[in-house]
């Protein structure tokens, strides 16, 4: 009976332990993630930005945010993406900041409700990749991204595609 009891013990320890996500809604701005325990959660609520930073292998830190605009901000959607996208040019500043100079960019994808690309920017003479989703809700724009330096882009992409997928549009009405 101890020996079964201590298993049981052992079994309610590990899941704790291992409790993966909890879920983050966010109704102004009109979606939910699941946000996993290895992300340090930073808000922004003044800025509506949501996400938090994450260590590589190295011990460098990666981040996630999404960071939602109303759509008056923008004319159209074609507006946003041309802000955060299809506008920045390289080597010109930034359309979206004015502290980031485009180093380049790959050819935006069109995906549900939006688009994604991957665009490298530099920054107090520091190189970035970052993977840009660009969406629309019902009233909002979302501008999710992930930002790593050049040599943790690829080793950390797989944990920006599993947000994703914890990442839904709410159906507001």
């Amino acid at each position: 009976m101890l020996k079964v009891l201590n298993i049981l013990i052992f079994c309610f320890i590990l899941f704790l332990g291992t409790a993966q996500n909890y879920l983050y809604v966010d109704s102004l701005y009109e979606y939910k993630v699941q946000v996993p325990k290895w992300l340090t959660i930073n808000e922004n609520l003044e800025n509506h930005v949501f996400g938090g930073i994450f260590h590589s292998t190295d011990n460098t830190e990666n981040s996630i945010y999404i960071h939602g605009f109303e759509k008056t901000e923008y004319k159209t959607f074609n507006d946003f993406k041309f802000t955060f996208i299809e506008g920045n040019v390289s080597g010109k500043e930034s359309l979206f900041d004015l502290n980031f100079v485009s180093k380049g960019k790959n050819l935006a994808k069109n995906i549900e409700n939006g688009v994604r690309c991957k665009l490298m920017f530099e920054r107090n003479n520091n190189e970035h990749h970052y993977e840009f989703i660009l969406l629309e809700t019902s009233n909002n724009y979302l501008w999710i991204y992930f930002e790593a330096t050049p040599e943790t882009y690829s080793e950390n992409l797989d944990k920006f595609d599993d947000w994703m997928k914890g990442f839904t549009i709410l159906e507001i009405k």
